[in-house]
């Protein structure tokens, strides 16, 4: 019994020398920041990154220290990440403009506005809701059918209409969310190269670094030559070297 208590103590005791070392590593962090030293707020702030724990102010903070330091693709990489843990921060999203206005932007598709309007319906709940929303509308759409075969009312035809296009609205968002959710994007590093297929012989083009790109896939062929397939956000497509670019998860 004393055998157990023991270990269960120490246990707890490394838990809590682990948190304080990680809290005093962020603290040297904000200090070398302050002091503008931000070479050495980055290797604190990483350090804490080598121990597995991440939080949006970790990567926020090494977003600014990167943005301060000059290294501006760097910084809208972990502006990037500090987003997927707090998607409505001003103050992310205001320094990754910032960020963004340093470097050399691909033009965007124009998107249409019924496009802008359903990536912003869709967008209004997760994946789990449209799901559970998809549910009840699919019950409902039951019941009124029950209904209406005892009842041949007009309104209760109306709300069986009215229900399937519900349940078709639902189906369409989750489905928008699921996309969206699953979807892999990462921040080209440095200048690259853009080739027309896997095996990098023939370039099409210049991809500046900081701009950002969907991952479609990432082929496995050499250690020293593994590819990714990307979609840019000017509609074109292309292969890179996966040691140009850091995908954002």
């Amino acid at each position: 019994m004393r055998l157990k208590i023991t270990i269960v103590l120490l246990f707890f005791a490394a838990l809590v020398k682990a948190d304080s070392y990680l809290d005093s590593l962020f603290f040297k962090g904000n200090a070398h920041y302050f002091e503008e030293q931000y070479a050495d707020a980055i290797d604190s702030y990483n350090q804490i990154l080598d121990s597995n724990y991440v939080s949006f102010e970790l990567y926020y903070n090494l977003g600014n220290s990167y943005f301060q330091f000059g290294k501006i693709p760097k910084s809208i990489l972990y502006f990037e990440k500090a987003l997927l843990l707090n998607k409505g921060n001003k103050s992310c999203l205001n320094n990754l403009e910032l960020a963004r206005n340093r470097i050399e932007m691909i033009e965007p598709i124009p998107k249409l506005f019924y496009v802008n309007w359903w990536n912003l319906f869709s967008s209004s709940l997760n994946l789990n809701w449209w799901s559970v929303l998809l549910i009840i509308s699919v019950w409902s759409i039951c019941i009124i059918i029950v209904l209406f075969t005892r009842n041949r009312k007009k309104w209760i035809f109306n709300a069986m209409i009215s229900s399937i296009i519900l349940c078709l609205t639902f189906a369409f968002a989750m489905v928008s969310a699921n996309n969206k959710q699953n979807k892999v994007s990462g921040i080209v590093m440095t200048d690259s190269k853009l080739y027309s297929s896997s095996s990098l012989k023939s370039d099409i083009g210049l991809v500046k670094a900081g701009n950002k790109a969907i991952v479609k896939e990432i082929l496995t062929t050499t250690e020293k030559n593994d590819v990714v397939f990307i979609h840019l956000e000017d509609g074109q497509t292309a292969y890179i070297k996966a040691s140009e670019i850091r995908l954002i998860k």
